[in-house]
């Protein structure tokens, strides 16, 4: 699904893969960092971008406490739980899918 995209004050549209019903967060995948040239500072939790690197924005853990593994570990369960209702043994629409999608990932 082709989204468009807002990060400070820039956009793009891109596409993505839409997960309904899950609990996290829309997570930014690799092919989104190279397209917006994106540039991820963790250990400083700030972001910018290769073309206007005096734009900085911030981001954070999710709210749990200020605990960043509970948010890992729902999010590691939502994965194996999507994986497992989506199997499919042609290999179509499931985890197969995404693994020969993706499997540097993998």
């Amino acid at each position: 699904m082709k989204l468009h995209v807002k990060l400070l004050s820039f956009s793009w549209d891109h596409d993505f893969k839409v997960l309904k019903g899950v609990s996290f967060p829309l997570i930014l995948g690799l092919d989104c960092l190279e397209r917006t040239k994106m540039v991820v500072d963790a250990s400083s939790r700030k972001f910018s971008f290769a073309f206007a690197p005096d734009v900085v924005g911030s981001f954070g853990v999710p709210q749990e406490g200020g605990d960043g593994d509970s948010y890992l570990r729902e999010l590691r369960r939502e994965a194996v739980r999507l994986f497992t209702l989506s199997e499919d043994p042609s290999g179509e629409g499931g985890s197969r899918s995404v693994l020969a999608e993706f499997p540097v990932l993998f």
